[in-house]
């Protein structure tokens, strides 16, 4: 079964412009085969596995031609919604319909308010299936920023630390209170092989490498954002490191002393505990004989039980009000 926002999509393909269609960032790959999407590419801005015969492409990677249609699909945070705009506008020539489609839930009713000084005539398209889509074009004078890092120097235990992100990657410009816990109370036997898994703007494997010894350090996230991101932190702490674009652990062959992580809990607006279910359970392939996963998460998570299933020792590290942090093993 199609997912809603799709389930319009196809509903209103047909009432676009004659040519080619470009769809910007899909949420849910298992959604797209060729018969429903003629002459349709995809640009993706994170790990994800389309149908061989629908022409796809991962950024940096690009698509090298323009465009008649671009139909963006509404990214959770409201910030990366511009970035993307800014990016893909050497895609388009001046007839080029720009769709932006999103569920109710997720903030598209503020897509007009979003979009000012970039999009003019935004105006709703279709709704239905608790979803909206709005058609716009760009402003006949808009002229599209160039890709900005947002650096930030935090203080951990009295060690400062230099972070970079991208506008939509998790907690852009500042650290979050997960985070911090986990920073604030990182063993002291850490060393060896370490790997920060979903590391967004790389702060946890960029702090373990600047102020830990270590081996071999190795860094991944889904969004291709946020693992620029991590590059950037990297660079700017001169830690030499390996960054991999990969959903969950498929690009990940390695074996570790140590696996980090503030894992994500959200596919768009829904809690979703598949990507941590399936982390908790692959990761163990991943892990040495006596290697640890850490592993911060907010309190209201029921991950105790799941992480049990996968590891005889659970014991809770360090806590807050809000946050727990586990040690396993």
């Amino acid at each position: 079964m199609q997912f809603p926002v799709n389930q319009l999509l196809i509903k209103e393909i047909s009432n676009f412009n004659a040519g080619s269609t470009l769809l910007v960032d899909p949420l849910y790959e298992d959604d797209f085969y060729p018969d429903d999407w003629p002459n349709t590419h995809i640009w993706s801005f994170r790990s994800q596995k389309f149908n061989a015969n629908i022409p796809h492409y991962t950024w940096p990677q690009k698509p090298d031609s323009q465009f008649d249609n671009i139909v963006v699909y509404f990214p959770k945070s409201k910030d990366k919604l511009a970035l993307l705009l800014n990016t893909l506008y050497e895609l388009t020539h001046e007839d080029t319909i720009i769709y932006i489609i999103g569920e109710n839930k997720g903030g598209i009713k503020s897509c007009a308010k979003l979009t000012h000084g970039q999009l003019k005539h935004v105006n709703k398209q279709a709704n239905g299936k608790h979803c909206i889509m709005f058609s716009a074009l760009f402003e006949a004078n808009f002229q599209p920023k160039p890709l900005a890092y947002e650096e930030v120097t935090i203080k951990i235990n009295d060690n400062a630390h230099t972070i970079a992100s991208l506008p939509g990657v998790f907690c852009h410009g500042r650290l979050d209170e997960g985070t911090q816990l986990l920073l604030e109370n990182i063993p002291n036997d850490v060393s060896g092989h370490i790997y920060d898994f979903a590391c967004g703007s790389g702060v946890i494997g960029s702090y373990l490498g600047k102020y830990f010894p270590y081996k071999q350090l190795v860094l991944s996230d889904v969004d291709s954002f946020a693992l620029q991101s991590s590059q950037k932190t990297l660079e700017l702490n001169n830690i030499q490191a390996t960054c991999e674009l990969s959903d969950g652990l498929t690009k990940i062959s390695s074996k570790f002393d140590w696996i980090f992580t503030n894992p994500p809990f959200h596919t768009g607006v829904k809690i979703d505990y598949d990507i941590a279910v399936a982390f908790f359970r692959d990761c163990r392939a991943n892990l040495k004989p006596n290697g640890k996963l850490v592993v911060v998460a907010n309190s209201f998570l029921k991950y105790p039980p799941l992480l049990q299933t996968h590891f005889k020792h659970v014991n809770v590290l360090a806590e807050t009000t809000k946050f727990k942090l586990y040690i396993c093993s």
